[in-house]
């Protein structure tokens, strides 16, 4: 048998002591598939120094179906598997009848022999393990589940007792463990349930206790169980030596911090914070957005620092930005480098301008910001880049619970939407008002130069003008040369008709653009109207339909909060003092829809006629 050795892992830089068989030029040998995490797996342990790996697995599962009273056709839907470092029976079964037939076998007939072994159910996957100590040894298997799974604890899927011991294994839903559990009433502490790394008193393997142990008794050790020495003599000086840990005291001693196994639950937690870890960025010293309030030095750099008051001539300021410098050889070196020289005297700006530029710099802090005495940092808004120094609002374990802030906050965009659609309308109110003004001005200014054009002096006609045209000229004494061509006379008559198209143009232009300009204000309010219609119908419909989310998710937070109070109400065991009661009472909030609708409703009739 090969000494059990202490192994270093370089990669984690702690000792592994656990014995590792001899590579002895064959490759790893592979995983074995995972069972289906929906099946019944039953452990079947035998006893009396059975060895599974001389054993067929054919004769093995033939005997366990006889044993069990299953026929082959169902039983070629179950799955064995042996366990050889645990020498164990694993049976994987989808069906709860088999699985409780599998269960109550206690012996196997192997050829001309009987073999016992124990049985038992192995918990589900998903589940978390505690142990409970010190129950009574006349309790069985049946007055165990009894005690505990009942509905006092719903999330107990099974218990059974630890070997022959006093303590008793419980298996529960999910990953969460309860500090305590009520065994018949009495009240015991719930331990998380860990594994120890099992090493054999006989053989000096690991992986199985003495009681599984496939030797026989009378096997002649190879390998001192004390020290760990290779065909020991029977006088040979012995120093204990731990083969878990390599330390120098006894294996599976109660001082050995190795001796147990790391439970899964812990597992998982470090694998998660690990996979965390590696997929969130890390942030540089240099970063941007580390907070940086608390550093005086680390400022913004948008706007330029405030001159002080001013140095004489000839002083240099240093800069307290770092930048890089080039020395002779060539090395680029990280240091402060001083500013250029002033030309001149600096003058501070005056009063004014600095309480201006302070103001531009810190919009929300006052002239004079003080500096909190608390010595805590300032919280940096990541939107604006403002800081506000107070604390996160606290929120008691019922908000938590019943999680109702968060549809109360969906109704503040509604409101914000409703004040919009207010306002929208409020302008479309006044842009109407004065469009009707207008019309009615430019309606006035039209009836008045149709007035003045009306009362215009009628010229006479052509007939009458040919008739007083031959009187004037019959009554011409003969002296006076009369014009001989036509041309007053066509001037005159082109200045008529240009007159008469005046008077008929005017009716028809009026007419016409009123029509026009009332069509067009008709169907700016026919479809102003209608959308503002579809808007509030839609907002309506938004507002009844989040109001009733928020009445069914507020009764099913009394009802959580109810079933909750029934679970956690538990009386207190005696000589613990008075019950203490909760610090406050919860106020009972019935929604009102009325109220609310009437709040947020909008006001009719809002356009004009």
């Amino acid at each position: 048998m090969a000494p059990a050795t202490v192994h270093v892992d370089a990669r984690r830089g702690r000792q592994d002591s656990r014995p590792r068989p001899k590579s002895r030029g064959r490759r790893q040998e592979r995983r074995a598939p995972e069972l289906p995490p929906t099946d019944v797996k039953i452990i079947l342990r035998p006893k009396n120094n059975l060895d599974l790996q001389r054993c067929s697995h054919a004769v093995l599962h033939d005997s366990i179906r006889n044993a069990a009273g299953v026929n082959l056709e169902e039983a070629l839907a179950d799955t064995l598997r042996i366990n050889n470092l645990r020498n164990v029976i694993v049976v994987s079964t989808p069906s709860l009848t088999r699985a409780t037939l599998y269960g109550r076998i206690d012996s196997l007939r192997l050829g001309d022999r009987t073999q016992a072994v124990s049985a038992y159910t192995a918990p589900p996957e998903g589940t978390a393990k505690g142990v409970i100590h010190n129950i009574p040894d006349t309790d069985d298997a049946d007055a165990i589940t009894r005690s505990l799974v009942n509905s006092r604890h719903p999330t107990i899927l099974q218990a059974r007792r630890l070997g022959t011991s006093r303590s008793v294994i419980i298996a529960f839903e999910g990953g969460t463990l309860p500090y305590y559990v009520y065994y018949r009433g009495t009240e015991y502490k719930c331990y998380l349930h860990k594994k120890k790394h099992e090493v054999c008193e006989r053989c000096a393997a690991y992986g199985h206790r003495i009681d599984v142990c496939p030797k026989p008794d009378n096997y002649t050790l190879e390998v001192c169980p004390v020290c760990g020495l290779r065909d020991p003599t029977p006088v040979h000086p012995c120093t204990p030596r731990c083969a878990i840990c390599g330390l120098d005291h006894k294996t599976g001693d109660k001082t050995c911090k190795q001796r147990y196994r790391t439970p899964y639950l812990l597992q998982r937690r470090r694998w998660d914070q690990e996979r965390h870890r590696r997929h969130t960025p890390r942030r540089s010293f240099h970063s941007k957005d580390r907070d940086t309030s608390g550093n005086p030095r680390d400022r913004s750099t948008s706007v330029p620092r405030l001159a002080g008051p001013a140095a004489p001539q000839g002083v240099q300021h240093r800069s307290r930005s770092k930048r890089r410098s080039t020395n002779k050889g060539g090395l680029v070196m990280l240091g402060r480098s001083p500013t250029p020289k002033p030309s001149g005297r600096q003058h501070s700006p005056p009063p004014e301008q600095r309480q201006s530029l302070s103001t531009a710099r810190h919009p929300t802090s006052s002239p004079t910001r003080q500096r909190s005495c608390s010595g805590r940092r300032q919280i940096r808004s990541p939107a604006s880049g403002a800081t506000s120094s107070a604390a996160p609002p606290k929120v008691n374990w019922a908000e938590l619970a019943s999680q109702s802030t968060q549809h109360v906050h969906k109704v503040d965009p509604v409101q914000h939407e409703l004040v919009k659609l207010r306002q929208m309308i409020e302008l479309l109110v006044e842009e109407n008002t004065q469009l009707r003004t207008q019309l009615a001005r430019q309606a006035a200014g039209k009836l008045s130069s149709q007035e003045n054009m009306d009362t215009t002096t009628t010229l006479p006609s052509d007939s009458a003008r040919h008739t007083l045209s031959e009187i004037a000229r019959s009554k011409l004494p003969s002296d006076i040369p009369t014009p001989a061509d036509s041309e007053p006379e066509i001037a005159f008559i082109q200045s008529s008709k240009r007159r008469k198209g005046l008077d008929a143009k005017p009716k028809d232009a009026q007419y016409t653009t009123e029509q026009v300009v009332d069509s067009k204000l008709q169907q700016f309010e026919q479809k102003t109207e209608r959308a503002t219609n579809d808007r509030l119908e839609e907002l309506k419909g938004m507002i009844t339909d989040l109001t009733n989310t928020i009445a069914k998710e507020f009764s099913a937070m009394k009802a959580r909060i109810s079933v909750l109070e029934n679970t956690q109400s538990q009386p207190v065991s005696g000589g613990g003092g008075p019950i203490k009661h909760k610090p406050y009472a919860r106020p009972t909030l019935e929604p009102n829809t009325n109220t609310f609708l009437e709040h947020i409703a909008l006001p009719k009739n809002t356009l004009g006629d």
